[in-house]
């Protein structure tokens, strides 16, 4: 298997029989099908807001095809970083995360592991936590 080692110039456009997605590397991947629009990886809200409307079946000109690709064409006005890795941590790594004023607001807790998307976290109120690492701080 080649390994990629440039940074995509533009998204990839996956067309199957039952769904089209735009992948823009990094786990990061939009989907639109007959069961509606889907979100996979780190995507910013701003982005699936435009994605939603983009792929609105009411009123729409063109096939989904066309606005998706239309879509992908405009990614660099609406999200320029999109080619950007999403943040990463190591185990043992010290990180933070607000929990919210209903259960004590700030923490910090130490990376013990990773699973797939999902850094698993020891915070000394709560405990083990399952997290992704687009809702995780680093803590210096």
């Amino acid at each position: 298997m080649k390994t990629r080692t440039a940074p995509q110039t533009a998204p990839r456009i996956i067309e199957q029989h039952e769904y089209i997605s735009v992948d823009f590397g990094n786990g990061r991947r939009l989907t639109t099908s007959y069961s509606g629009e889907r979100a996979t990886g780190a995507i910013p809200a701003h982005v699936w807001k435009a994605w939603f409307a983009a792929m609105d079946r009411k009123g729409a000109e063109g096939t989904i095809g066309e606005r998706v690709r239309a879509f992908a064409a405009g990614i660099d006005a609406l999200w320029p970083e999109w080619n950007t890795p999403p943040k990463a941590f190591a185990v043992g790594q010290t990180v933070r995360f607000d929990f919210g004023p209903r259960r004590g607001g700030m923490d910090t807790g130490v990376v013990v592991s990773l699973k797939r998307t999902t850094y698993t976290v020891r915070f000394a109120r709560m405990g083990l936590v399952g997290l992704p690492a687009d809702l995780l701080a680093e803590f210096n």
